[in-house]
This record gives C-alpha cells, sequence and structure tokens, in this order.
C-alpha cells in the first residue's frame, strides 16, 4: 500500500505560518464564526436554488448545516457548515488557477478542465447537494465499540437544544457521551436519487448527479486497483468521470485530519487507476495497430506483460512510447542456436539419464525448429507432454541455447 500523501491546497504552507491551532482554539475560532458563516451559507442557497417549487430541497440543504462531524476525517469542524464552506472556498482557488503542484500533471489539466470560472456555479450547485442525505444516513460509533443509526429526528432529541448551535458545548457532550466517530454510509447514492427526480428544476445536469453519486469512490481505493476502477467508473463517459475526479478532489481536500491537513492517499490511488486504465488503452491500441515496431511479437510473453502493468499497484510513470520500445524489447520470440541446444540435450542425456529423454523426443525437439532459430510452438508442445519430470532440464537448456541480441 502507498504510504500516506498529504496535499497542501486547504491550509497553503507560507513562511512563518503559525502551527495548526489547538482544538480549544479551532473550537472557540468555530463558535465565533458560525452565525456569520450560517448566514452567508444560507443566502448562497437561497440564491443558487431560488422559488418556492424548491423551498423543500432548500430546507433540507439548511438542515444538512447543522449535521454533526466527528473523528479522524472532519477536523475543520463540528458542523458540516464548517466543510462546505471548506469546498467552496476550494473551488474559488481552482477557478482562479490555483491548482495545487504536488498533484499529478494529469489530475492538475483535469481540474483545469472542469474546475473553471464558466462551472464554478455547478459547481456550488455540487457543494450543496453533494450531502443532503447525510440527515439520513447517520452512523453513530461510540469508544466502547457500539454503533447507532438514529434518524435526524432522532438524534436531534437525543442532543439536549440548549448546545445544538453550539461548537463548543456540542464538542463537550460528544466526548462526554463517548463519541468516536460519526459516519454517514450510502449518503452518496442516497443524495443522487434525491436530486435526480428535479435535476433540471435545480439546474443540474445528468453528469454533476453522477458527480454526487461517485464523490465518495475514492475511498474505495485503499488499494491501485483497477478491478476498482471498472467497478465505479467503467460505465462513465469521460466528461461523468472527471466530474466525479472533480467533485471527490473538493470533497477529500476540504476534510481535514487532525493535523489541519487532507489525506489524499485514496484520492491519488484513484487517479493512478484512472492513469493507468486509459494508458493501457492506447497501449493495446498500439500493439494491435500493425506498426513495424509492434509486430511478429510473442503473444504469450505480451499477454504476460500486459497481465502484469493490469496488476501493477503503483502508478505506471512509463509514457506511451517508453512503455512501446519496451514490449517490443521484452516481448521478441525468442530464438535459439540449434547447435548448442543439441550439445546440451546430448549431455543430459548422457550425464543425467532421465529416462523421458529418449533419442526420439530429442530429434523431435531439434527438428521444431524453424530457419529464423524459432521453435515451433505446436510441435514443442507434444513432446512436451512425452517429457514428464525431465521438463525441467529441457527448460534450462533452451535458456542456456537462447540467442541474446
Amino acid at each position: 500500500m502507498a504510504e500516506p500523501r498529504d496535499i497542501t491546497f486547504t491550509r497553503p504552507q507560507v513562511p512563518h505560518e503559525p502551527a495548526w491551532p489547538s482544538k480549544e482554539e479551532r473550537l472557540a475560532a468555530e463558535k465565533n464564526q458560525r452565525p456569520e458563516r450560517l448566514k452567508k451559507l444560507k443566502a448562497e442557497i437561497l440564491n443558487l436554488f431560488p422559488g418556492d417549487a424548491l423551498a423543500g430541497l432548500r430546507n433540507r440543504m439548511e438542515i444538512g448545516l447543522e449535521v454533526p462531524q466527528a473523528g479522524k476525517h472532519h477536523n475543520e469542524g463540528v458542523f458540516m457548515d464548517s466543510h462546505l464552506d471548506n469546498i467552496l472556498q476550494n473551488i474559488d482557488r481552482l477557478a482562479a488557477g490555483q491548482i495545487p503542484e504536488d498533484l499529478p500533471a494529469d489530475v492538475q489539466e483535469m481540474l483545469r478542465r472542469i474546475a473553471t470560472p464558466e462551472n464554478r456555479l455547478l459547481l456550488k450547485k455540487y457543494v450543496f447537494l453533494h450531502d443532503i442525505d447525510k440527515v439520513n444516513s447517520l452512523n453513530v460509533t461510540y469508544s466502547d465499540g457500539r454503533k447507532d443509526s438514529p434518524s435526524w429526528e432522532e438524534w436531534k432529541k437525543v442532543v439536549p437544544q440548549e448546545i445544538q448551535d453550539d461548537p463548543v458545548a456540542m464538542d463537550t457532550w460528544m466526548t462526554s457521551q463517548g463519541v468516536a466517530s460519526i459516519g454517514y454510509y450510502g449518503h452518496e447514492k442516497m443524495g443522487a436519487d434525491s436530486v435526480r427526480p428535479a435535476a433540471d428544476a435545480l439546474g443540474v445536469p445528468a453528469f454533476v448527479v453522477t458527480a454526487i453519486e461517485k464523490h465518495g469512490v475514492a475511498y474505495s481505493f485503499s488499494e491501485l486497483k483497477l478491478e476498482t476502477f471498472q467497478k465505479h467508473f467503467g460505465a462513465l463517459s469521460r466528461e461523468e468521470m472527471e466530474w466525479a475526479v472533480t467533485a471527490s478532489f473538493l470533497d477529500s481536500s476540504a476534510s481535514l485530519g487532525t493535523d489541519g491537513k487532507p489525506e489524499l492517499t485514496e484520492f491519488l490511488n484513484m487517479c493512478a487507476a484512472i492513469h493507468n486504465h486509459f494508458l493501457l488503452i492506447d497501449l493495446e491500441r498500439k500493439i494491435h495497430s500493425g506498426e513495424p515496431e509492434v509486430t511478429d511479437l510473442d503473444p504469450k510473453k505480451m499477454s504476460k506483460r500486459l497481465d502484469a502493468l493490469r496488476k501493477s499497484s503503483v502508478r505506471i510513470e512509463d509514457s506511451l512510447t517508453e512503455l512501446v520500445t519496451r514490449l517490443a524489447s521484452e516481448c521478441r520470440w525468442s530464438r535459439y542456436d540449434s547447435e548448442r541446444l543439441k550439445a546440451k540435450l546430448l549431455h543430459i542425456q548422457t550425464v543425467l539419464q532421465p529416462p523421458e529423454l529418449t533419442n526420439e523426443v530429442v530429434a523431435g525437439i531439434l527438428q521444431s525448429f524453424e530457419l529464423n532459430g524459432r521453435i515451433n510452438e505446436d510441435q514443442m508442445k507434444s513432446w512436451r507432454r512425452k517429457l514428464g519430470a525431465a521438463n525441467q532440464f529441457v527448460a534450462a537448456a533452451l535458456t542456456e541455447s537462447e540467442i541474446r541480441e
């Protein structure tokens, strides 16, 4: 598994930057800033989604600002309004061209294509819609191992009313109750299902709904696997995929760990899987192009090398040209010195004396040679079946007789 990666984005490092504030300092700042932030976010919701017809969905978005956050993934604040505000700020940074330079170049380019000034409005709509069903998917884990999945109404009844808007008091209460973390399992699909019927009225195209459904997919990439890519992205168009990746980056980069930094290991694994997928598509297209550099290659060797590339657990850094050159070298047909092989087979007969290696078998193996030094594999198969345990000796002899170019 790859080492954890931190990407500087939400808290850009500058000379003499103060250390990540203590929890007490952060809570005090959140309590002080929250009233103004809520006012701003609610005004943004009304501006983005006006009209009586959308009043119900606006209400759900506003309730979402009160969703509690606890655990190692959301230390930007005790309530979800802090998370959404972080995403909005990151959208502004991306739209202004402030792409983190420590991201892979192809990921930077993808973000530039999607997070444009022209797409700012759609991206902002995404922000308020993507977690709309967290209120319906609370999963509370307690320090003693207990788990609970309260409805929003049940949660509100349990939490003392006088602390429900106070980050400091809410954090103190959750600690006293032994709340270790709060998750929202399945909220992505639930949110997409809620938004899809109203997409036209909300002014969001289908690819934004897909981004809502897929924005948490990165957390499935604890390891880089193309099978995981196929499961989550295989049926998507390139546009849908790029919006989903951008949505995932915005969400991940606005979710802060206990050190105040986003943890993007899974996001980067996901992007590496996407990169490898399209690189291998281009490679296979090149291999079947009929161009001279990729003709007359051993299909078995090629299949084995492609399979190894598909199973790569890291990002393939070679360019397409470098991959083609390497495969053309590694997958050439093996050619053998027939006289050297004959001498080695006779040596095996004389010294090791395996009973399967009869004169008939030796003659048959040598007759499998073609004029270009290759062995006719169809003929060789029949002799391998007769060799039994002696196959190991013949295989070694072939390796030692191979012509190295």
